[in-house]
């Protein structure tokens, strides 16, 4: 039997990183901005993603509502009865285990519209 547990995100921090403490090792938060669809059927989720270790440390320190970020991870399901008699309660978890960080929010805003050309002048473009 084949199996596969992976996922990959790539949106704009909703917020800013969040670090938890975790019986002493390094654990963030993030919450990811993903858009879908086109036009007025434009969507977004905001889905959580948690990551560990060093990749948790460099999350907290460099990114900040906004950041561009591409995720690789996997899925993980909590299963936990919350004791209020109504069964058990099932979470799915999105655990990041690379995370590459894009433009920062202030080169968002710096960065051109469309990429110029070298030695290309107004009178060059035939349209």
């Amino acid at each position: 039997m084949i199996s596969q547990n992976s996922i990959t995100l790539q949106g704009n921090l909703a917020r800013d990183a969040q670090p938890l403490t975790s019986s002493g090792k390094a654990r963030t938060r993030l919450v990811v901005a993903v858009n879908y669809g086109f036009g007025d059927r434009q969507k977004v989720d905001y889905i959580d993603v948690t990551v560990f270790g060093t990749t948790a440390e460099n999350a907290a320190q460099y990114l900040r509502k906004g950041a561009e970020v591409l995720i690789e991870g996997h899925l993980s399901q909590n299963v936990y009865d919350p004791g209020n008699g109504e069964g058990k309660v099932y979470n799915l978890e999105v655990i990041g285990d690379r995370v590459q960080f894009g433009r920062k929010p202030s080169e968002q805003a710096e960065a051109p519209a469309e990429p110029v050309a070298a030695g290309v002048g107004e009178d060059d473009i035939p349209f």
